[in-house]
């Protein structure tokens, strides 16, 4: 004998536990689609607040390039400024090209002074000889959230840059 049932409450009760019945069969362990309620929306923010940090991150070491970069060029102009300090009386005398120390020193320094963007400059040493000037600046970058992963309160390094008069051939 087969009965119909004439109560539609009670049709939509037996269709639920049906459908729990298959979900529970299929997915063993989960009793029924309301136990996810909010799973995606935990996953996305914990996704969300990952890429952030990682981001931050990412600027962090991206602005460290850029002033270390910004050193090297600092270093640079002023070893080439240091470089431009050619002994007129040397080459005059013997052929020799050679660097006026004292000038080239001044040259350098004096160049080192005029930059712009020297906040990040801890340091800076200027050695020169009768054939190149050597340029050494010490920086310091402030970390901002690498300060998570660096405990340091900065990071350091240095840049050098070097240059030396050349002769260039007949024309």
């Amino acid at each position: 004998m087969v009965r119909r049932n004439t109560n539609p409450q009670s049709a939509v009760a037996d269709s639920r536990k049906i459908r729990q019945n298959a979900v529970a069969m299929t997915h063993p362990g989960r009793c029924s689609p309301a136990s996810d309620s909010g799973s995606i929306t935990v996953w996305s923010l914990g996704l969300i607040i990952a890429l952030l940090f990682v981001g931050g991150i990412g600027l962090d070491l991206w602005r460290g390039v850029s002033d270390r970069q910004r050193l090297v060029n600092i270093a640079d102009a002023a070893a080439t400024a240091g470089a431009t300090a050619i002994d007129q009386g040397s080459v005059r005398e013997d052929g020799e090209v050679a660097l006026d120390q004292e000038v080239a020193l001044d040259r350098a320094w004096a160049s080192l002074a005029s930059q712009e963007e020297t906040s990040q400059i801890a340091r800076a040493h200027v050695d020169v000889s009768p054939e190149h000037v050597m340029v050494t600046v010490d920086g310091v970058l402030n970390l901002t959230l690498l300060r998570v992963l660096y405990p340091a309160e900065a990071l350091r390094f240095s840049v050098t840059g070097s240059a030396g008069p050349t002769v260039a051939g007949p024309g």
